[in-house]
């Protein structure tokens, strides 16, 4: 399936499992303002692709922990189709990632988007909690468990391009650097006095979710590879113990094991984008950007004339 990705040279790994330094020259020649939707593809598609997923995976373990989502989703279907609900924001998601907004698959997915936000009441200050989410995670992460670090380049780029998504989104009082947004989220949890009453269901709910994703080997370790990353917060919210420190140390090494082993060794395929992932909801093959996201509201705009 063909796909649409901002304008430059394509790349293979050497001998089909190296990283390629090449793309590394490439992101140090360009502006991580003006080329920030190039910058962001090279990350997603070819640097950092399981660190970005991975990042990501757990911002969607996290919902619950934001009262007002978790109050949208518990009265939804998705308690009961989490994996639908995974898989349609993972596709969406990855559309502009890769595409950026000066590709029409990027822009139809931010348009679509848009659309699905307008069928709820969200208020600003919940566009910014996560928008401030999604520039926070991926870049923790690749500083806890990247391949390599990030470049200064690299960190502005992310920057920029999640703040021109805000602003597509017609999000107010943005952030004005990664570090201003990590500091909004903590104060937003801060603020927080209780956890939602679906928080528990949809922790359940988005674990089972994970657990049934995982490959048929990972699955007897799914459950604790995935709450080894839940906050004191999350604790409280999904009303579950902390696990014993040896068993977190254990996740995060393999982890950090892994990243060591994939500077040299890394046969995963490039570019790795969506459209050559599989998801489980749509076994028989992606659905066209317009067709992701909850059933009914789907189905609402296919019947309007």
């Amino acid at each position: 399936m063909n796909f649409q990705h901002p304008p430059g040279p394509d790349y293979q790994r050497p001998l089909g499992f190296m990283q390629n330094r090449a793309i590394r020259k490439e992101i140090r020649s360009l502006d991580p303002v003006k080329d920030c939707q190039r910058i962001v593809y090279l990350m997603v598609g070819y640097e950092f692709t399981r660190e970005v997923t991975s990042a990501l995976d757990i911002v969607y373990l996290g919902s619950g922990g934001n009262n007002y989502m978790a109050d949208i989703l518990g009265r939804s279907h998705y308690l009961t189709d989490g994996m639908k609900r995974y898989d349609d924001s993972r596709f969406l998601i990855f559309k502009f990632l890769e595409s950026g907004w000066d590709q029409k698959d990027g822009a139809d997915a931010i348009r679509h988007i848009n659309m699905l936000h307008s069928k709820y009441k969200i208020d600003n200050e919940q566009f910014v909690q996560a928008l401030c989410v999604f520039l926070v995670a991926p870049v923790e992460w690749i500083d806890n468990f990247g391949w390599r670090k990030l470049t200064s380049i690299e960190k502005d780029a992310w920057y920029h391009f999640w703040i021109n998504v805000g602003k597509l989104m017609e999000i107010r009082e943005l952030p004005t650097s990664i570090e201003h947004a990590a500091k909004i989220l903590k104060t937003y949890y801060r603020n927080i006095k209780a956890p939602s009453k679906y928080a528990k269901a949809l922790g359940d709910s988005t674990l089972a979710v994970y657990v049934e994703k995982s490959p048929w080997y990972f699955k007897p370790f799914a459950t604790t590879y995935y709450r080894s990353f839940y906050t004191d917060f999350l604790r409280e919210a999904y009303q579950v113990e902390d696990l014993p420190a040896a068993v977190k140390y254990s996740v995060y090494s393999g982890i950090k094991l892994n990243s060591i082993v994939r500077r040299f060794l890394s046969p995963s395929p490039f570019p790795y984008v969506i459209n050559r992932q599989s998801l489980t909801t749509y076994g028989k093959g992606l659905p066209k950007v317009q067709d992701a996201g909850p059933s009914h509201i789907i189905n609402q705009m296919k019947e309007q004339p």
